[in-house]
């Protein structure tokens, strides 16, 4: 999965079943928070490993996964 794919996939799980908005916030911009915030855990997590090189491949992808998030949040 493309970190865009990943992205996206993210904001869907987190949508809050249609709703158009909550206290005053669009749906969307809320499920990208929560994504951002499940993002920046990961790339917490990843590192605590002990691997270098599986460190710096998870890293590079969750950062991307990241940076589309931050896109979209921008975009609206």
């Amino acid at each position: 999965m493309t970190p865009k794919e990943k992205a996206s996939n993210l904001i869907k799980k987190y949508d809050c079943g249609g709703l158009i908005t909550f206290a005053g916030h669009s749906t969307k911009k809320i499920s990208i928070q929560c994504a951002l915030i499940a993002t920046d855990e990961i790339i917490e997590s990843i590192k605590e490993c002990a691997d270098k090189d599986i460190i710096n491949i998870h890293l590079i992808y969750w950062r991307k996964v990241k940076n589309e998030l931050l896109k979209q949040q921008n975009n609206g």
